[in-house]
């Protein structure tokens, strides 16, 4: 049977941290302004109240809009700033919840329902009120990462910025092999579409991508080029994408496993913990990461959207890592 609408099915997307932020503004004219300021209106302190109705608003959204997802929302904040020169009263909202998908409607539901507070209590004393320049100003979260309005971020909500941060990667050299015997022969029509979207994941983490190769699943081979490469360029990161599931010429994690010092197993755990999240098909996936010389080479799905997840489920952890490899965490802590 048709439908003209539906829910998004999220079931079998990762629950991440999410975090948003919406703003809007209402022009109140010199003389309500001044009674906000003074919290003197005749109704009360509105600036109390819409903080109130703000975080009332965005814990309602799924009732005011019909498709959105109930979430639990993990924090609602409200902030307010007087413009006196333009007499106009400026309101922020931040949402984050662990999640499936985002709270982007919560932010602006939370923005909203301020607005309509100081609306009703200034609206005695002064009629003509105009509610405007409601928008998204960021969002964190999910396969996007984290994302900024291209007109710049309001200093007055420095306080509500996710504190999350993506370590520093500026200077760390990365290698990227594809290991498959129907791509090495030129058959895979999404090879360059996996190499490409890899790399530039790894570009915009601030890395340097100094090579890419495409190899066959012959162990000697895949071998033999790693302990050449990693001698000669030393890079702190190399990627192989594919050749870790469970047929027979999936020997990627074997191959690797034997040119090792050492193996560094909960980097391979987290990579299957947070990627059954994103499909149950991970704890399939033999992948491990392991040392060789001071280079952390970690084994990825070859399907393109799965080596991203994978990078994204690393990239908090791999800058710590590096740095312990050389040498460096132990100043960096004092």
């Amino acid at each position: 049977m048709d439908t003209h609408f539906q829910m998004i099915d999220i079931a079998n997307k990762a629950a991440t941290q999410r975090v948003a932020i919406a703003e809007g503004s209402i022009y109140v004219g010199e003389s309500a302004f001044d009674l906000i300021a003074q919290r003197t209106l005749p109704k009360g302190d509105v600036l109390i109240l819409a903080e109130m109705a703000g975080i009332q608003g965005a814990k309602m959204t799924p009732q005011l809009i019909p498709l959105c997802h109930p979430l639990n929302l993990d924090q609602v904040q409200i902030s307010t700033a007087l413009d006196q020169k333009n007499s106009i009263i400026k309101v922020y909202c931040r949402v984050s919840a662990y999640a499936k998908t985002g709270v982007e409607m919560e932010a602006l539901a939370g923005v909203n329902a301020a607005l309509l507070c100081i609306y009703d209590l200034t609206k005695m004393v002064e009629p003509a009120l105009t509610i405007k320049d409601i928008r998204l100003l960021v969002k964190q979260g999910g396969k996007h990462g984290l994302w900024f309005h291209s007109d710049g971020i309001p200093e007055e909500i420095n306080h509500l910025m996710p504190t999350t941060k993506i370590p520093e990667y500026t200077g760390i050299k990365a290698s990227i092999i594809k290991t498959s015997d129907r791509a090495s022969q030129g058959l895979y029509s999404d090879t360059d579409e996996l190499i490409s979207g890899v790399e530039k994941k790894l570009t915009d983490l601030g890395m340097q991508v100094i090579a890419t190769k495409i190899l066959p699943n012959e162990p000697e081979q895949i071998q033999q080029y790693l302990i050449s490469h990693i001698e000669q360029h030393a890079p702190h990161l190399v990627f192989t994408l594919g050749g870790t599931g469970l047929s027979t010429r999936d020997t990627t994690p074997d191959s690797i496993t034997q040119i090792c010092s050492r193996q560094i197993p909960g980097l391979s755990e987290l990579l299957r913990l947070e990627g059954s999240k994103y499909t149950e098909h991970a704890w399939l996936s033999r992948s491990i990461v392991g040392m060789r010389n001071n280079s952390l080479i970690i084994t990825l799905p070859g399907k393109p959207k799965a080596a991203i997840e994978g990078i994204t489920i690393l990239q908090l952890v791999l800058s710590h890592a590096i740095k312990s490899i050389i040498g460096k965490a132990h100043h960096a802590e004092h």
